[in-house]
């Protein structure tokens, strides 16, 4: 578990908010059974989730040359040393990996978390599993996501208050794509969602109106949820297209001063939550996931000289 958590006051349209880093699990309805949280968690659906050791969160993605050994996760767990080539590992399918290495975005920034993703390189490829394709695209504005996490749970009643260490899953819906056009002090690479109460109460998004568009409804999905303490770095998968993608990384809560817990976030009703982004990141992604290269080539190709000259030009070019 990491340790207490910094808080900074944020002054926003809804009021103080409170920043909570290093978060995230799954807080539930108080009015739905936890089992079928359990039962959304457990789908093959969301089988590119898997877990670092300590209980947070990462998530295969697929790569051009079809290594499987890729990994996106939260920069914060990183910096914070829980994620640690060598040491910690990565379980996925049933079976666990170690870490090869670790690239982080640069420019994170742990007051507010922006460009709060990291790639993790495994040591072998994982099988068994299918990877998940990241997205690239800028439709993710009220798209219905799923979130996987294995930390604390609770009710949106009561937040977070325990059952560490089962996986489960909850959806919400994208109220806003860049959390920076509510406040400055939100970081612009993140999107923000709310936890709605079924009873139609501490709905913090929905009463939000800028430039004539109003953020998040308040209705309740099925299987509403949020995130709490305890497992960073987790995915957020969204079907768009008719394609499901990792479109976001679990990275902050907070809580508007309206709220009761206000001084203490923890996946509450009214809570909202903060996700890296993840196609803001798709060059970075690219750029560090690679494509069969030259090394390649020069191995399929290794006959006359004046072969290899060529395609070694080619692939400074």
């Amino acid at each position: 578990m990491p340790s207490p958590l910094a808080k900074a006051c944020l002054a926003v349209a809804l009021g103080c908010l409170v920043l909570v880093p290093r978060a995230h699990s799954i807080t539930i309805r108080d009015d739905v059974a936890d089992s079928n949280y359990i039962a959304l968690g457990a789908q093959s659906t969301y089988q590119a989730a898997g877990e670092f050791t300590g209980g947070f969160g990462g998530t295969l993605i697929a790569d051009p040359s079809g290594l499987n050994e890729y990994v996106i996760t939260a920069t914060h767990l990183v910096v914070a040393d829980l994620i640690v080539p060598g040491s910690t590992t990565f379980t996925i399918g049933g079976n666990t990996y170690n870490i090869a290495s670790v690239t982080s975005a640069p420019n994170y920034n742990s007051t507010d978390q922006e460009n709060d993703l990291s790639i993790v390189r495994l040591s072998s490829p994982v099988t068994g599993v299918t990877p998940v394709a990241y997205y690239t695209g800028n439709l993710e504005l009220n798209q219905t996501i799923t979130m996987i996490g294995y930390g604390l749970t609770g009710t949106g009643l009561t937040g977070a208050t325990g059952g560490a260490g089962t996986r489960r899953g909850a959806n919400n819906v994208i109220d806003v794509l860049d959390a920076s056009t509510i406040s400055s002090s939100l970081p612009s690479t993140s999107y923000l969602f709310d936890f709605d109460n079924p009873s139609g109460t501490s709905n913090s998004l929905s009463s939000l109106n800028t430039g004539g568009v109003a953020h998040s409804s308040p209705t309740a999905l099925p299987l509403e949820g949020a995130l709490a303490s305890g497992d960073s770095g987790g995915g957020q998968f969204a079907t768009i297209g008719g394609t499901l993608y990792l479109v976001g990384v679990n990275s902050y809560i907070a809580a508007p001063s309206g709220n009761p817990d206000a001084t203490n976030p923890n996946g509450s009703y009214g809570d909202i939550d903060g996700a890296t982004r993840v196609s803001d990141f798709s060059s970075f992604i690219a750029q560090t996931v690679p494509e069969p290269g030259s090394a390649t080539l020069l191995l399929a190709g290794a006959g006359a000289l004046g072969s290899v000259r060529r395609r070694s030009k080619r692939s400074a070019a």
